[in-house]
């Protein structure tokens, strides 16, 4: 939880914020695209438009991703496997 030098507190207009966790999913569903931060001086709780996170906002992409992963992990072994058969004196 880093603090946010751009950021100030709208009770009391430190800069000394971070970001909070959020307490439940329907806090997070309520403000979505949104972030929760906390002002370490007065301890006040806001939210502000906070970054994509792009995996976990968008699970097709995820899919995507981890899938195409895996079928390239797969592409490279096969290959390495069936390139390692043709070294001279290997079979036959």
């Amino acid at each position: 939880m880093n603090p946010k030098p751009d950021l100030t507190c709208p009770r009391c207009g430190a800069g000394n914020c971070r970001t909070s966790p959020w307490r439940s999913e329907a806090e997070r569903q309520e403000h979505r695209g949104e972030q929760a931060y906390l002002c370490m001086n007065c301890v006040h709780r806001f939210y502000r438009a906070g970054g994509r996170r792009l995996l976990r906002d968008n699970p097709i992409v995820a899919a995507v991703g981890g899938g195409t992963l895996i079928l390239m992990i797969a592409v490279i072994t096969l290959l390495w496997v069936w390139k390692s058969g043709d070294r001279p004196g290997g079979h036959g």
